[in-house]
């Protein structure tokens, strides 16, 4: 079931990202690696997104709030100077 609203992702050209490590040689890094925190919230969301949760809901009228929420916890990561003053 598709929600009535589409979120607004910005339009940008993919980056290319480093690969991960290698689980068999740091399984530490690869499950904190950008890749593997990706790939495992996909598989939570699509399981949310399809009622089968058991742990979390999904209001979909909140996805663009949540989309703020994560953008703006990552600039005040990325630049705590700016975000500081």
């Amino acid at each position: 079931m598709d929600s009535p609203r589409t979120p607004s992702f910005a339009t940008r050209p993919a980056a290319q990202l480093p690969p991960p490590p290698d689980p068999k040689v740091d399984p530490e890094g690869y499950l904190t690696s950008l890749q593997a925190v990706r790939q495992r919230s996909q598989l939570v969301f699509e399981k949310v997104r399809q009622g089968k949760g058991k742990c979390f809901t999904l209001d979909p009228g909140k996805i663009d709030d949540v989309i703020r929420y994560v953008v703006g916890i990552i600039k005040v990561c990325d630049h705590p100077k700016q975000a500081n003053g």
